[in-house]
């Protein structure tokens, strides 16, 4: 039987790859502006969700008993 893991890790490793590409792309095409205060605190949320959704889905694997 295969762990739960497995799809989970690899699931935001790639995923991880393509946020932050997409993070510095957007940052190097002054999409965003670490500059500017409202920016960086959207970019900060934006961080944090993305971090939150993963400690989430972690722990819904931990609870399914896996």
């Amino acid at each position: 039987m295969m762990s739960p893991w497995l799809p989970f890790i690899y699931q935001y490793t790639i995923c991880s790859f393509f946020f932050i590409a997409i993070i510095i792309l957007s940052i190097k095409k002054k999409a965003i502006s670490i500059h500017h205060p409202t920016d960086r605190k959207i970019l900060l949320e934006i961080i944090a969700g993305y971090l939150i959704f993963i400690f989430a889905h972690a722990l819904m694997i931990l609870f399914a008993g896996a």
